[in-house]
């Protein structure tokens, strides 16, 4: 038989947000279960962050997938850090040529 392509609600995943520095992991089955893995200490009322693109994507490619697949800017504190960080070199680079 071919295989069924389906959809379903994943209560604690559909209330986690993106960031590109996630606190948790998903692994979906063939039987339809979700698995959720905390890749590092998660305290009570901490909000949840899935990664919706590879985080080990360049800057350019993650803030380009999001906003082709997902139709956001990111703005978690690993792509304003990056952000931060380029602006900071380019100001660096500006001040070296005057």
């Amino acid at each position: 038989l071919p295989r069924f392509e389906g959809s379903g609600l994943y209560v604690c995943c559909a209330l986690s947000n993106h960031s590109c520095r996630p606190n948790f992991t998903m692994k979906l089955a063939d039987d339809a279960t979700a698995t959720m893995t905390a890749l590092r200490d998660v305290a009570d009322g901490d909000e949840l962050h899935l990664s919706y693109v590879s985080p080990s994507c360049d800057l350019e490619e993650r803030l380009a997938r999001l906003w082709r697949v997902w139709g956001f800017v990111c703005t978690c504190s690993k792509c304003q850090e990056e952000m931060m960080a380029r602006a900071l070199e380019r100001q660096k680079g500006a001040g070296e040529l005057l």
